[in-house]
Parts: structure tokens; C-alpha cells; sequence
């Protein structure tokens, strides 16, 4: 089933945001992937994803937050992502490590939307202990490889 906007009670993103700009590439072979979005299977899962008009939407699926909001444009037989709309409404997100925000979200991408298992990005200030509750509260479940420290690269997706 493919998400859409309908799919999920959501927030629009607020007015308090970052813009992130990027130099991201998705190949062709991926974009049908990216289009089909996310939609959580079980309470465990805490992310909605959809895409609309150019753009990703990354909603917290408990509350329906809008958190990132992925610009994307056609060139040749991909498509490029300048740049990444970040939530900095501390009610809704209390993240502001820009760096850490576009690890998230392309890990989200690689391991929602393309089915990879990557290794889940965390502060490296974190213990074994720390990261995994980390990883739960934000991915809602440990993923079995915990521990990537490396920035994950939208050219590389």
C-alpha cells in the first residue's frame, strides 16, 4: 500500500524551522521505493513517511509531527535533494544537532524505504546502554546493529 497524506492522522510542520542544505542523489532505482513511503505496521513502529509534490514527509507517528520535510527535484534519471526542512518546535522536537537530524533522516530513508539495515547513528557521548534506549525511543525498536558513530551520506542511498 503506498502512503499518502490520508494514510495517517498527521501536524503540519511548524513555522520554527532549520534549513539543512544537502547534496543528496537518489538513483532512479530507488525513487519507486521513496514514493511508496511508510506506514506503521504495529505500536512499535514510530515513524510515517509519505511522499507528495517533491517532497518527503517524515511524521512522528504517535503524535503526528511533522520532524523532517525532504525537498527533492528530477535531474536526468534521479533525483537530487538540495536541502531538508527540519522541525525546531521544542514542544515536538527537542533535537538541534543539524548534523545528527540529516543521520536520522537517511537512516529513516535507508532502513524504512529502501529496507536496508544500516547500523543506527548515535552520539558517540552515548554508552552501549544509552544508545540502544536511544534507538527505541527513536526508532521504536533495537535494531540488531546499534553503534554507527560514521555520517550516513545521501549519496550513498
Amino acid at each position: 500500500m503506498i502512503a499518502t497524506r490520508d494514510s495517517w492522522k498527521i501536524k503540519e510542520l511548524p513555522e520554527a524551522v532549520a534549513r539543512l542544505e544537502l547534496d543528496g542523489v537518489i538513483s532512479a532505482e530507488h525513487v519507486p521505493l521513496l514514493k511508496n513511503g511508510y506506514i506503521p505496521r504495529s505500536p512499535q513502529d514510530k515513524w510515517f513517511i509519505f511522499y507528495e509534490d517533491s517532497w518527503v514527509y517524515f511524521h512522528r507517528a504517535s503524535s503526528g509531527s511533522c520532524i523532517f520535510k525532504l525537498r527533492l527535484e528530477p535531474n536526468e534519471d534521479h533525483l537530487v535533494a538540495p536541502y531538508v526542512l527540519v522541525n525546531r518546535d521544542p514542544a515536538q522536537y527537542r533535537t538541534i544537532d543539524d548534523n545528527y537530524d540529516v543521520e536520522i533522516m537517511a537512516y529513516l530513508i535507508d532502513r524504512y524505504l529502501f529496507g536496508r539495515n544500516p547500523p543506527f547513528p548515535t552520539p558517540g557521548r552515548f554508552n552501549k546502554h544509552h544508545k540502544a534506549a536511544h534507538a527505541e525511543h527513536v526508532i521504536g525498536q533495537v535494531p540488531p546493529a546499534i553503534g554507527g558513530t560514521g555520517f550516513i551520506n545521501l549519496n550513498d542511498l
